[in-house]
């Protein structure tokens, strides 16, 4: 298959679809579109990718001119695809898995359909209850499994690194990410829809290829020490390798390579944590990794991922090749160069499109650029509110899923039988018509039966005629053993958080659980009867405290009376300051000292209760109990003298409506303040504003009372009401009363209002206000104003009105806005944003691009481009552009093959200079009668046709557009400037001559006018 793929690019695609609503269809050759089809398997880094969770995209073009698939709604439909070439010997299929439509499509004679593979289903915000510290393989299990996805490595590289902390602010494919950077390598969902850990063989890259020399010339190439005839065992060995090239491809027919001059080797790994560097290697190629899973044992983590990638040797490299339906992303390759230099590297970023090419690269930054930083937290932008809690599928139930979408799925196997000398049999099942070929391969023999999935290289998994199994993962509702012998344990709830671990390295068992039973016994009932224990082996607790020794003369026992003492008998005392112990005998009358080793110590019984007192609300110290008032919530303290620093009372509100603060300040906020006399804040205030209130009027009274207007003149009055002139609303000069407008805030002037700077008045139209704070002459309703003659309004700004101008005339009109006309005539129109006309935009002169400095240079339109033209009998009709991948321009023509079997056409010369012939361009023929004719050769001024003599043929032309050649599906946010290249092209070789009859010019033009002039009059 390999060696036929080399040529054969005519693959097509077919695939098996079940919609949302559980309806199948199995599509084939005939329902897709040949063009419109493509997968891509890519990183998507920008940078050689590590820890990326990779999304494989495909694109399908359904065919439904006929409307077969109107009935059906592919909205979130699975498709399993499938890609087909036919060989010289059969039809192979290969699957490339399971991707869901993404976007709703359109019904329409051709569905357009955009798909994602199962790593879709990890875009959802991480948040797992998945206790911590734990292991990689762990953290990627629970990814998995709440994501619906099955994990299909049960092993890998750096499995068990020790993650301290739970990821914050991620998805779960971000996270997923995360934890194969850990390995040096990225997440992907393989055909078989299993999530692999994709890593780099460094052995590949670092492999030395030597040059043979030329057959002619043997003298070039690598210089090896073949050793002597005797011994011939010296000497330089060199493995030839295998005559097998299956473990890589070997890029051959390339088109667009383009390659760095250097190999990338990776030197170190770098990790940086709050301004901490973590490094592993040395400076050189350093990648920076960002991965939240290093924080906490980020040295071990470095140290675990230079491992992986230190040493990796790779070369960035782009081409196109033959469509190769087999390559995934992280493959090996091998290209070669022009020159026949063989280079190898690594596949980061594939396209394989039906019917066409397969697009390759290793997308790997070069070196010169120092240092590589690789992002392990893409996609870290997540919904920070969460979504409805989802229903969380087991392990169990994941792989079930899966185990029934690969049965409903799977491609048929091939068998081969292997007959033993004793006339038994061994028997293979495999995926390829010939062992050889085959990667997955079951043997069965007597025994037992067993897996590989590298050829046969390996047997990974099986059970032996023992009945002993060797297995990846276990999946099963239940086991039933005599005795099962695990490293590590984890057990989980229906919810899937972890209730026990067994940590396989260290042996810690963590218990995270509701109810814990021993013997039927829960671990309350334990810890009652160890404290019961306790207590029963004499430990006792005192009931009374001192610094002196007791006796009956002195506290507690001073206040018992004689009869009493038998109902105190084991009453226990305890001197503070010797630390001894007393118990009272209520049958001799007397305290006896006690073993001090049998009396648990307070003060070091409240300091485990206050965490040796950093729970400061309880505690001793010197053998004294203190309680910190800071800690006191509720019920009242009674003290002759209370010392605080500061004091806060609350209501049952919880409002504050006392404080005195650490300097003295105090605030008050009562509903009602009484005094000692009993009087309140409220009469207390009233009855001193009725004294100063009543100071007041008499001060007043008194004054005016002195005050004879009579005898006053006017000048005097005035002074008086503006005090002697300080007041200046209301003065008199040369014998009139004057008002100051400037202190007119209010009332009515003639008609017009007066506010605060503000002058307004109103009429039948309306009211017109004129704003002297803001400058502004407007109006509240739709007031017109008539503006005579063409003047200017100079700081001032008109809204909500009309002008009744019938023309606007200006030198410059800027609108802030929008402007709304039937017709707009300017010398000049600047818009910051979009020019909007509800039929056309006419000039005069033409529209210029300041940007490119050229007239309608890089026209982009939306949609369509056509011309309107009118016609005879069918009014109106648009004429559609014809568009190109590329800038090209053509030009048709028409001839006749010579009687010696040649032709000549000229290029025109116009048409010469507006494209770059000197590249390839092409020439497309029409023969127009019986027999045969071809393009013989094509110069930068013209090309030859050669075929059967008298032939007329009609001709097409397409060339490329002077400077403009290197464009092709450019960005629409690009212009053609931006990504046209100025290259020196290859001036062809003109020097060879071509004898050809010239054609009769002058005889054809004039059969042709005579054609067209016939053809016209049947037309009228």
């Amino acid at each position: 298959m390999k060696k036929e793929s080399l040529t054969n690019r005519n693959y097509y695609v077919t695939a098996n679809v079940t919609l949302s609503n559980g309806t199948t269809l199995k599509l084939g050759k005939k329902d897709f579109y040949l063009s419109g089809n493509n997968l891509v398997d890519s990183a998507d880094s920008g940078d050689f990718p590590v820890g990326v969770a990779i999304a494989k995209t495909a694109s399908l073009s359904l065919v439904n001119d006929d409307g077969r698939f109107d009935g059906y709604n592919f909205n979130a439909a699975r498709f399993v695809i499938f890609l087909n070439v036919r060989l010289s010997d059969r039809i192979e299929t290969i699957k490339r898995g399971t991707y869901i439509v993404s976007k709703k499509p359109a019904t329409a004679s051709e569905i357009s359909l955009s798909l994602l593979d199962k790593m879709h289903n990890a875009d959802k915000t991480y948040d797992s209850n998945l206790s911590f510290p734990c292991t990689v393989k762990e953290l990627l299990s629970e990814c998995c499994q709440q994501c619906g996805i099955t994990l299909g490595d049960a092993m890998f590289p750096n499995a068990d690194f020790q993650i301290q902390k739970a990821p914050s602010n991620a998805t779960y494919r971000t996270v997923i990410g995360m934890c194969a950077g850990i390995v040096g390598g990225n997440a992907r969902i393989d055909e078989n829809d299993l999530l692999r850990i994709i890593t780099f063989d460094k052995t590949f890259t670092n492999t030395t290829i030597y040059d043979g020399g030329a057959v002619k010339n043997w003298t070039n190439g690598d210089d090896l020490d073949g050793g002597t005839l005797n011994p011939w065992t010296t000497g330089t060995v060199i493995d030839g390798g295998t005559l097998s090239n299956n473990d890589y491809h070997a890029l051959f027919s390339i088109q667009n390579l383009q390659y760095d001059v250097d190999d990338v080797i990776v030197t170190g790994v770098k990790y940086v944590e709050d301004e901490t560097e973590y490094m592993s290697g040395q400076d050189g190629y350093v990648i920076t990794i960002d991965n939240q899973l290093l924080s906490g044992n980020a040295q071990a983590g470095v140290e675990a991922i230079g491992n992986q990638l230190i040493g990796l040797r790779m070369r960035p490299f782009s081409c196109d090749g033959i469509a190769n339906g087999y390559a995934t992303f992280g493959d090996p390759v091998e290209f070669i160069d022009t020159k026949n230099r063989v280079f190898r590297s690594f596949v980061t970023d594939i396209e394989f499109v039906f019917g066409g090419s397969t697009s390759w690269s290793c997308s790997a930054k070069s070196a010169e650029e120092d240092a590589s930083e690789f992002i392990g937290d893409q996609q870290t932008a997540v919904e920070q509110s969460k979504k409805d809690i989802e229903k969380k599928l087991s392990a169990y139930d994941v792989k079930l899923k899966q185990m029934n979408e690969l049965a409903a799925n799977t491609l048929g196997f091939f068998y081969t039988e292997e007959i033993q000398e004793d006339d038994s049999v061994i028997t293979y099942r495999h995926d390829k018509p010939t062992l050889a070929d085959s990667k997955v391969i079951y043997k069965t023999g007597v025994d037992g039966f067993f897996l590989s999935v590298d050829g046969g290289q390996t047997w990974k998994a099986g059970f032996d005629s023992n009945g002993d199994a060797v297995l990846n993962i276990l999946y099963a509702i239940g086991i039933q053993s005599e005795w099962i012998n695990t490293r590590g344990f984890t057990a989980k709830d229906n919810n899937g958080n972890t209730t026990l671990r067994i940590d396989a390295d260290t042996g810690t068992v963590t218990l995270e659980v509701e109810n814990f039973t021993l013997k039927s016994r829960t671990i309350e009932q334990i810890a009652k009867d160890v404290v019961d224990g306790t207590v029963q082996n004499n430990v006792t607790i005192p009931n009374y405290y001192g610094t002196y020794v007791p006796t009956l003369q002195n506290y507690p026992a001073s206040e018992w009376k004689s009869e009493e003492y038998k109902k105190h008998d084991g009453s226990i005392f305890m001197n503070f300051s010797t630390s001894q112990v007393y118990m009272f005998s209520g049958t001799v009358g007397a305290w006896q000292e006690l073993d001090a080793e049998k009396i648990v110590n307070f003060e070091r019984v409240f300091n485990a209760l206050t965490d040796n007192g950093k729970q400061e609300g309880i505690y001793m110290q010197n053998g004294h109990l203190y309680i910190n008032a800071s800690y006191i919530k509720s019920g009242q303290i009674s003290a002759d003298l209370i010392n605080l620093k500061n004091i806060n009372v609350t209501n049952s509100s919880g409002v504050s409506t006392f404080a005195i603060d650490n300097y003295g300040n105090v605030t008050l906020r009562p509903n009602t303040f009484v005094l000692a006399n009993g009087d309140t804040i409220y009469s207390v205030a009233e009855d001193k504003a009725s004294t100063a209130l009543s100071n007041a009027n008499r001060y007043t009274d008194n004054a005016l009372s002195d005050l004879d207007i009579g005898k006053m003149s006017k000048q005097e009055i005035i002074d008086v009401l503006s005090d002697n002139s300080s007041n200046k609303g209301l003065y008199l000069s040369n014998g009139n009363v004057y008002m100051n407008a400037d202190y007119i805030n209010t009332g009515e002037l003639a008609g017009w209002k007066v506010g605060i700077k503000k002058l307004s008045a109103s009429g039948a139209y309306g009211e017109v206000t004129l704003d002297a704070s803001t400058g502004e002459i407007y109006s509240e309703t739709n007031t017109g104003i008539y503006v005579p003659g063409y003047g200017t309004l100079y700081g001032t700004r008109i809204r909500g009105i009309n002008l009744y101008t019938g023309t606007v005339h200006a030198s410059s009109a800027s609108f802030n806005k929008s402007v709304s006309a039937s017709s707009v005539s300017a010398d000049s129109v600047s818009a910051s944003k979009k020019v909007t006309a509800g039929t056309h935009i006419e000039a005069s002169g033409h529209f210029y691009s300041i940007g490119t400095g050229t007239d309608l240079a890089d026209l982009s339109v939306r949609g369509t481009k056509k011309r309107i033209l009118p016609t005879k009998n069918y009014g109106t009709q648009a004429f559609y552009c014809y568009e190109m991948a590329s800038p090209m321009f053509g030009d048709i023509g028409e001839a006749s093959v010579s009687e010696d079997g040649t032709c000549l056409i000229d290029i025109d010369d116009i048409f010469q200079e507006s494209t770059n012939v000197r590249i390839e361009y092409y020439v497309f023929l029409q023969k127009e009668g019986d027999g045969d004719c071809w393009v013989d050769k094509k110069e930068q001024t013209y090309f030859t046709v050669k075929g059967t003599p008298g032939l007329k043929f009609a001709f097409e032309i397409k060339a490329r557009q002077a400077d403009y050649e290197h464009m092709r599906f450019a960005d629409a946010s690009e212009t053609a400037y931006d990504r046209a290249i100025d290259t020196d092209m290859p001036e062809p070789d003109y020097s060879e001559s071509l004898e050809v009859s010239e054609p009769d010019y002058e005889k054809e033009l004039l059969n042709n006018r005579e054609k067209i002039i016939d053809e016209m009059g049947k037309i009228s």
